[in-house]
Formats: structure tokens, sequence, C-alpha cells
């Protein structure tokens, strides 16, 4: 299991974990949040677990932060379910963790999004290319807003771009055996890129 976990403390003392259990098991692309009031080095001091299941998002990654008056904010990044870079917030207000919890939010940035704002020329006749959030997403509240910050990668490679005659292929590239030209599309980063947000709670 390559799960990501998060901590937070609030004023009281609880401790709060949330978890993105990754892409194997019986919680495969789940998110799951845990509180523990006291001896928190014990399993059974853990209580109230609740799992998530977030519409269109496969979570990677989770940030769990505290508003210090009973609110959690879980920032998370990960894939919607055809593979393109997603991030979400969800905040909750009170009871966060009870069967009436009300848990609002969504998507605060995509791959898609990334295109259109920092687009990236392809490799010649290469196939495949787009963003992702590549490492552990970080949030925080301060004066009412959530902070959240993340790093992308851009990266692109796939295979030669099939082609039936040297009209298919793009620049100089000869089509050879079905293939446009002798590209190296293995895939490769060719971009990093931290990304900071300020979300109004």
């Amino acid at each position: 299991m390559n799960a990501r976990v998060s901590l937070a403390v609030e004023p009281g003392g609880r401790v709060i974990l949330a978890a993105a259990m990754g892409s194997e098991g019986d919680y495969k692309d789940k998110l799951i949040l845990w509180a523990c009031d006291r001896d928190c080095g014990v399993a059974q001091s853990w209580s109230n677990g609740r799992e998530f299941a977030p519409e269109k998002l496969v979570p990677k990654s989770v940030a769990a932060v505290v508003d210090g008056k009973g609110g959690i904010g879980l920032a998370v990044a990960g894939q919607e379910p055809y593979g393109l870079a997603a991030l979400h917030l969800y905040v909750c207000a009170q009871d966060c963790l009870s069967d009436t919890a009300v848990w609002s939010g969504g998507l605060i940035d995509s791959g898609e999004a990334l295109n259109a704002s920092d687009p990236v020329p392809p490799i010649v006749n290469c196939t495949t290319m787009g963003w992702e959030f590549f490492n552990d997403v970080t949030a925080a509240f301060q004066s009412g807003k959530v902070r959240m910050a993340v790093g992308a990668v851009h990266a692109q490679g796939g295979w030669a771009r099939e082609c039936t005659n040297s009209g298919d292929c793009i620049g100089q590239a000869q089509c050879i055996a079905g293939k446009c030209g002798n590209e190296d599309c293995s895939f490769q980063t060719d971009i990093y890129m931290d990304r900071l947000y300020l979300i109004p709670n």
C-alpha cells in the first residue's frame, strides 16, 4: 500500500489524521479521516474513522488543516478518472467526523487548466503530454483563508506518431516503418513549477 498521510493538531490537543490510501487494497482510491484525543501512540485511541470516495478524483496525496474552531479542510492532489491532474479542496465547519457532517468544495486546479495557462510546445511526432501534481500537497488556514502549495510537473513522450506516409509527420520527419522518424519518445520531464493558492474559507 502506498498511502500518503497528513497530521493536524487542534488547539484542544485532538489530533486529526488524513490518509490518501493509494491504488491498492481494500481502501483503494479513497480518503480516510481519523481522530485521537489522547494516548495517540496506542492504536485503540484512534476513533471516528470516516471514509471518503471523492467524486471524479483519484487521490494521490492529502493535507489536513484545522481552523481552530472545529472545522477541518482537506487539500487533495490526484488525478481525474481519465488521468488528468486535479487539485481539490474540501472543507467542513463542525462535527466533521460524524455521519451528519457537511463537506463542501471541489476542483481548485487541473491539468487541463494548466495546459491552457502554461502551454508547452510538444516534442515533435510523439503522442502524449500533460501536467500532473507530482509531490505532497501542503495547506494551512490563515486569516480565514486556506493557503495551499503543490508542485506541478509537465512530462511528455509516449510513442512515435503512426503514419502511412511522410505527409502525416510534423516538420522534416520521415515516415519509416509506419512511425514518424526516429524520435526518442520515452517519457521525460521538461518543466517543474511550484503552485500557490489562496482560497477564501
